[in-house]
């Protein structure tokens, strides 16, 4: 498999461009991780060099108004068509999605809105120094 170098890119959504950052391993399954509330496609960059071992590919990006990406109004639905936006830019099939706390509901939209072509979602949350994680398949 091709381990590749974290590669940072922006797609024009209408209006609006999104900033989009893709590292891990080339031909793996893809996972979309929508970030928290605050955060970016950077949260994970600190842990770049552990993807690839693991044998999966992530695709981080910037939702409306953060990071690199254009400010606008946006919702749960609007942000799913976003990440489907990128998936379909980098030639992606079926992915999964990881969303960190206030990314959740963003990771729960995009299975929703993206049908079968979501096969997992992940949903996680710090609460007082606990953890929360919830793993869902979609099949």
């Amino acid at each position: 498999m091709g381990s590749m170098e974290p590669v940072e890119t922006e797609l024009a959504v209408g209006n609006r461009v999104l900033r989009i950052r893709d590292t891990g391993e080339v031909h793996a399954p893809p996972i979309v991780y929508f970030h928290g509330t605050p955060g970016s496609r950077l949260d994970l960059a600190f842990g770049e060099e552990l993807v690839s071992p693991q044998g999966v590919r992530i695709i981080s990006f910037d939702r409306p108004g953060y990071g690199g990406s254009t400010e606008s109004a946006f919702g749960l639905s609007s942000v799913a068509r976003d990440a489907l936006s990128i998936a379909d830019s980098l030639g992606l099939g079926a992915f999964s999605t990881l969303g960190l706390s206030g990314g959740g509901p963003f990771a729960l939209a995009a299975a929703a809105v993206g049908g079968d072509r979501v096969l997992v979602w992940v949903w996680r949350q710090e609460r007082d120094r606990s953890s929360l994680c919830q793993m869902h398949s979609t099949n």
